[in-house]
């Protein structure tokens, strides 16, 4: 087997690994971590990330050939119907929202990003393309800009309605300034435009839908 079938066979399987290590991983963070907003750590954030890029990068090599496999969309509506909906309403209604924020951010906002990029796998989308949309898409929330634009949308000031941003004191140290802030977003956003512009289907093999699974 020459070297190119042999890393065609590799990442032709690496997809259920992903998957596998990602559940493990997911259990593992859901169970050895606090679930309070106020008590997340830098290690907490970095195993949370490195498990959603691990099941992305399940999603990404996904074989896409099959054309029953939009079927697996359905799965997602699903678990928001069935659970994540009941539970989020039921946690707003009754005022817990520590446990509202974890399902919101742990649970939902993931599975809401790992849905489109396997929608867009299963339309044809390229493994490299697929993992750029994935990662952006955590860029884009740890950037702190869905935070900044709370208090815009809100109507709340700023400088002093800003007591707790701590995914982003645990990277500073410290609830960051408003042009901290906006230092803060701006470099989020630079590495997303650079993940964009970077070869990751080239790296990953170039596969796409009409690739042979084998």
């Amino acid at each position: 087997m020459s070297t190119l079938d042999s890393k065609r066979s590799f990442l032709n399987r690496a997809w259920l690994a992903c998957f596998l290590l990602g559940a493990i991983g997911a259990v593992i963070s859901w169970v050895a971590f606090p679930h309070e907003r106020e008590k997340a750590t830098l290690l907490q954030y970095l195993v949370f990330i490195a498990t959603f890029v691990v099941l992305l990068g399940g999603v990404s090599l996904f074989p896409n050939k099959n054309k029953r496999l939009y079927l697996l969309l359905v799965v997602p509506i699903l678990i928001f119907n069935l659970v994540l909906a009941p539970k989020l309403t039921f946690f707003a209604e009754n005022h817990q929202y520590p446990r509202f924020y974890t399902m919101f951010f742990s649970v939902l906002y993931p599975m809401f990003l790992a849905s489109i990029c396997m929608a867009y796998r299963l339309g044809g989308g390229r493994p490299g393309t697929t993992m750029k949309i994935g990662v952006i898409g955590v860029l884009v929330l740890f950037s702190g800009v869905m935070d900044y634009m709370w208090f815009i949308l809100n109507k709340v000031d700023y400088a002093t309605g800003a007591t707790s941003i701590p995914h982003v004191e645990v990277f500073v140290g410290h609830v960051p300034s408003e042009p901290g802030m906006w230092a803060f977003i701006g470099v989020h956003f630079a590495l997303a435009v650079a993940l964009a512009l970077a070869p990751l289907d080239r790296l990953l093999g170039d596969r796409t839908a009409a690739d042979p699974v084998s």
